[in-house]
């Protein structure tokens, strides 16, 4: 499987060999009281999924610095297109968060392999003129 985001491959055969993806989803309510003063749930949205991403990655074939791209498109606060390994259109993401971990380092003090984790959310497009 494969995912792309905004040019950045996420897959077993390119770069990151990441073996679980989460999809959190969650609704948002508010608390208010009713006439009776008795405290009452309303629905408010539908918040945003988010998709988590994590494995482990040979960060060797990258000098130890395999999300270097990946920071550097972060870095920018931009929404990039995400395409799953079909090639299908998924909308638009931003990344939240990107968590590295490593218990072993080589006599460089680099990373032989990293623990990953990348948290995306979906990028809520509005049209403005049907704001107005």
């Amino acid at each position: 499987m494969e995912v792309n985001l905004g040019g950045f491959i996420f897959s077993v055969k390119k770069n990151s060999a990441w073996d679980k993806m989460t999809r959190a989803r969650a609704w948002s309510y508010i608390k208010e009281d009713d006439i009776r003063g008795f405290e009452r749930s309303y629905f408010k949205k539908r918040v945003t999924p988010k998709y988590t991403l994590s494995g482990l990655v040979d960060a060797r074939k990258y000098g130890g610095r395999p999300f270097k791209k990946l920071e550097e498109m972060a870095d920018k606060g931009l929404p990039y297109i995400l395409k799953d390994e079909e090639g299908y259109y998924r909308g638009k993401w931003i990344v939240l968060s990107l968590n590295e971990e490593s218990d072993l380092l080589n006599e460089n003090m680099v990373p032989d392999f990293l623990n990953f984790r990348l948290e995306i959310e979906k990028y809520e497009e509005h049209d403005q003129k049907s704001e107005a």
